[in-house]
């Protein structure tokens, strides 16, 4: 999550829906929410996964082990380009664009 808070809690909220996703630096989001796991869990029924891997995460979230291959993830403000600037990076470099606007309609 690069100890982005708002990448975390995108994801997470994306992990409800998605199987695969992966978080290692949960703890990013106490400085804002700190009882965004808890409520994600107790609110929306939501079990999470206890990590093993990162002794820095003292929440413990998150599976263990990245499923996939590495990916580029856009996140900013709605009609700044990000879909533009995704179909064109995908399509110059052979990758397939997804826009989970997109997805969820």
């Amino acid at each position: 999550c690069y100890k982005d808070h708002r990448i975390a809690m995108s994801f997470a909220v994306l992990g409800c829906a998605a199987a695969g996703v992966t978080l290692t630096d949960t703890a990013c989001v106490d400085k804002t929410y700190p009882d965004f796991w808890s409520h994600l869990a107790t609110q929306f029924n939501i079990d999470l996964e206890a990590s093993e891997r990162d002794p820095s995460d003292k929440q413990g979230h998150g599976p263990a082990t990245p499923a996939g291959p590495p990916s580029l993830v856009l996140v900013g403000m709605r009609g700044c380009g990000k879909t533009s600037l995704a179909k064109a990076l995908a399509r110059e470099e052979g990758l397939v664009a997804v826009d989970l606007d997109e997805e969820f309609e």
